[in-house]
C-alpha cells in the first residue's frame, strides 16, 4: 500500500500544541540527528507527562484495520495521495518563485519541509533512496540560504544544528559561536551547547552560559520562529479543494473519527515541518546543569535559570523549567508558588489530551504555529471554560503528585 502523507502526519497533526518535541528525531543538545540526546528528551518526557502527546499511528493511521479501513479503496488512497502531489506542487511552486527573488526565507523553508510526496512508492529500498535524495535537496537548499543571508539568526541556527546532517560539513563549535555572535540577546543561544560544557565538568562556563540565558533581552526559541515562519511563507498558497468524502476518509486514516477541518488541512505541512524541527530546542542542559555534577557555586543562577526557561513558548520548555524549579525551592518560602504553577500545568495537560480528538477550534492550528503552544493551549482551554484547576485537584501519576505536594520526587524514583 504504501506510504502515504496524510499517514506521515497522523502523529503530527495529534501532536499538534502539546510536546511536539516527543516525536522528533532531532537532539534537543543540539546535535543534529543524534539519536542519544533525542532520547533523553523522550525520556525526561515520559517522566514529566507520562505517555507522551499521542498514540503511534497504525499503518493506516490511528485506526486499525477493520471492516471500514479496508472500505477505504485503493481509488480513494490513490485520490489522497493526488491531492497531497498537488498541494506540495504549488507550495513549492510558491517558495521556489520566492528563492528566486531572493527571499532567503523561503529557500530556508525549502530546506526545512519535506517537500516529495509520500505516497506513491511501497518497496523499502525505493523509499529509503526517495528519503536520501529529499535529505541530500534539503541540504543543499540550507547551504543555499546560507549563500543568501549569511547573517540571518533563524539560517545560522539551522546551519549550526545540521552540521554532520542533512549533507551539511562544518565545525559544529564554531557554528554555535558565530550564532551567539549574530543573536546575543535571544536566551535560546545561550542553551547551545551546555552538554560539552556539562562533559568536561567546566563549572565556570557553565555558570556564565546560564547567566548569560537569564540576562538576555528576550527568549526566542528556534520551533517558536520556524512556526512562523511556515506560516508566513504558506499562508499565500491557493490550497487545492477536497471534496467531502476525502476529508472523512484523511480523518479516518488519521484515527480522528471526523472529517479533516480547512485549516488542519492547509497547514498539515507545515504542522509536519515544524514537530520535525521541534527537536532543535536544546532544554535538557539546565535541568542537568542544576541538579546533576558538578555542583554549581552560585545556586540562585539556577533557580532564575529555572524561571526563564518556564517562561518558553512550549510546554516542554515551561514543564522542564517548573520542574527543576519546584525541586530547587522544595525549602524555600517561595516553593508555594512554583508547586502550584506546576500544577496548573499538569491540570492543562490532561485537559488538552481530553479535547485531542476533537476539530480544533477556527485559528487553532496557527496560533500553536505563531504564537507557540502555550497561548495557543491557554487560548483553547480558556474558550472551553476549564483553563484553571479545581481547588484541590491533583494529578494521578505518583511522580507528578509528590513534585506537586512536596516539591520532591517519590521515594525510589
Amino acid at each position: 500500500m504504501g506510504r502515504t502523507w496524510v499517514g506521515m502526519a497522523a502523529v503530527s497533526m495529534a501532536a499538534a500544541g502539546v510536546l511536539g518535541f516527543v516525536l522528533s528525531t532531532r537532539d534537543a543538545d543540539g546535535e543534529g540527528g543524534g539519536a542519544a540526546a533525542a532520547d533523553r528528551v523522550r525520556q525526561a518526557a515520559d517522566r514529566i507527562e507520562g505517555s507522551g502527546a499521542a498514540p503511534e499511528p497504525s499503518e493506516h493511521g490511528g485506526a486499525t484495520p477493520d471492516a471500514r479501513g479496508r472500505s477505504r479503496s485503493a481509488a480513494t488512497l490513490q485520490a489522497m495521495n493526488a491531492w497531497e502531489r498537488r498541494y506540495l506542487s504549488v507550495i513549492r511552486q510558491r517558495l521556489e518563485m520566492r528563492a528566486q527573488a531572493g527571499d532567503a526565507h523561503a529557500q530556508l523553508t525549502l530546506a526545512l519541509m519535506n517537500l516529495e510526496p509520500a505516497g506513491s512508492l511501497s518497496d523499502p529500498a525505493a523509499i529509503e533512496r526517495q528519503d536520501e535524495a529529499g535529505r541530500a535537496r534539503r541540504g543543499l537548499a540550507l547551504a543555499r540560504a546560507l549563500e543568501m543571508a549569511p547573517d540571518d539568526p533563524l539560517v545560522a541556527w539551522y546551519v549550526a544544528d545540521s552540521c554532520g546532517y542533512r549533507h551539511i560539513e562544518c565545525d559544529k563549535q564554531a557554528a554555535w559561536r558565530r550564532l551567539q555572535a549574530l543573536d546575543p540577546d535571544n536566551a535560546a543561544v545561550w542553551l547551545t551547547g551546555l552538554d560539552v560544557l556539562l562533559e568536561s565538568g567546566d563549572v565556570e562556563g557553565l555558570e556564565l552560559r546560564l547567566s548569560l540565558f537569564v540576562e538576555a533581552e528576550r527568549f526566542d526559541n528556534p520551533a517558536a520562529a520556524t512556526g512562523r515562519l511556515l506560516v508566513e511563507q504558506i499562508d499565500g498558497v491557493a490550497m487545492p479543494e477536497v471534496d467531502p468524502d476525502l476529508r472523512e476518509a484523511m480523518g479516518e486514516r488519521l484515527g480522528l473519527g471526523r472529517p479533516l477541518t480547512d485549516e488542519e488541512l492547509r497547514y498539515m505541512p507545515a504542522t509536519n515541518a515544524w514537530i520535525g524541527q521541534a527537536g532543535a530546542v536544546p532544554v535538557t542542559g539546565p535541568y542537568r546543569a542544576c541538579l546533576g555534577a558538578p555542583t554549581l557555586a552560585d545556586p540562585a543562577i539556577c533557580r532564575r535559570a529555572a524561571a526563564r526557561l518556564s517562561t518558553g513558548s512550549s510546554l516542554i520548555e515551561r514543564v522542564m523549567g517548573l520542574v527543576l524549579q519546584v525541586q530547587l525551592t522544595a525549602d524555600l518560602p517561595e516553593g508555594a508558588r512554583w508547586r502550584e504553577a506546576l500544577r496548573r500545568h499538569h491540570w492543562q495537560y490532561e485537559q488538552y489530551m481530553a479535547l485531542a480528538r476533537e476539530a480544533p477550534p477556527p485559528g487553532y492550528l496557527r496560533r500553536v504555529l505563531v504564537d507557540g503552544e502555550i497561548d495557543a493551549l491557554e487560548w483553547r482551554l480558556a474558550r472551553a471554560g476549564i483553563s484553571e484547576p479545581p481547588p484541590g485537584w491533583l494529578p494521578t501519576r505518583p511522580r507528578q503528585r509528590a513534585l506537586v505536594t512536596t516539591g520532591r520526587l517519590p521515594p525510589g524514583d
